[in-house]
């Protein structure tokens, strides 16, 4: 009797500890329609490297920084100049059709690009571009000739914020939601797709041409970026807060605390 109720209380006893630390401690994000990753962790030169293995990023002027106080792990430190890491592979990064960008940012500026499908010239006058940015501190979300959406929430605080923006097709209209920390912001309509796709490249930290104080100006981020990724789906709400929760990105290391436990436990 007294060796059942033993193994009852060591059951119990690993049951709570795997309750306290698997869901929040050792998530990874959604890899569910995950076509691109960037955690900024591996850097080789002006290479930002995919953690797909598909798509290396460059890294534009040599003004960007390695910076080791990231949300996970290492971050990039964008000055506020108009440098910013620049991705080809147009034919994965679809943005006609039902798409979600997401990054990690750490800002105190209003105005500054995080994620855009566009080209990097300022005086390209590009039908069609998308490009996620701040504006006045808040989400924006602008496609080229068609419109501008704005979220509601400020994310211009200088502490980290988790920032992803999704758009769902019907014909060329799509649903557009912000969220913010893994709660929804704000969705509003837009002619997403009203031009034709183009073969622009992702930019990350850098949004060339928006209208902003009542001009077209350059919006480069002055911050920190970390954990950038591109999925060709919408994920849900769930799968924001999922990735907002994450503590290891893409990692699939073997976290050994279970084990350690469980085997002390035996050993008692």
């Amino acid at each position: 009797m007294a060796y059942i109720m033993h193994k009852l209380i060591v059951s119990i006893i690993l049951l709570v500890l795997i309750v306290m630390v698997v869901p929040r401690g050792y998530t990874e994000i959604v890899e569910d329609g995950l076509v691109g990753y960037w955690s900024f962790d591996q850097i080789v030169g002006k290479t930002v490297k995919d953690g797909l293995k598909k798509h290396d990023g460059a890294i534009s002027k040599g003004n960007i920084k390695s910076a080791n106080n990231g949300k996970i792990g290492k971050a990039l430190l964008f000055d506020g100049e108009p440098d910013f890491v620049e991705i080809d592979g147009a034919n994965d990064f679809i943005a006609n059709a039902d798409f979600t960008w997401c990054a990690w940012i750490k800002t105190k500026e209003d105005l500054g690009g995080i994620v855009a499908k566009t080209p990097s010239e300022f005086d390209t006058d590009a039908q069609g571009a998308k490009t996620f940015f701040l504006n006045a501190g808040t989400l924006t979300f602008d496609t080229g000739w068609v419109g501008v959406i704005n979220g509601l929430k400020t994310v211009n605080d200088d502490k980290w914020h988790y920032v992803a923006v999704s758009a769902e097709f019907k014909d060329i209209n799509a649903t557009l939601q912000f969220y913010v920390d893994g709660k929804k912001d704000f969705q509003g309509p837009m002619a997403v797709g009203q031009h034709p796709e183009d073969d622009f490249p992702i930019l990350i930290g850098l949004d060339p041409r928006v209208f902003a104080e009542g001009e077209a100006i350059s919006a480069p981020f002055n911050g920190l970026i970390d954990e950038v990724s591109v999925y060709d789906r919408v994920l849900t709400e769930d799968d924001i807060r999922q990735n907002f929760e994450s503590d290891k990105g893409l990692s699939v290391e073997v976290v050994g605390k279970l084990a350690v436990t469980w085997g002390s436990l035996k050993n008692k």
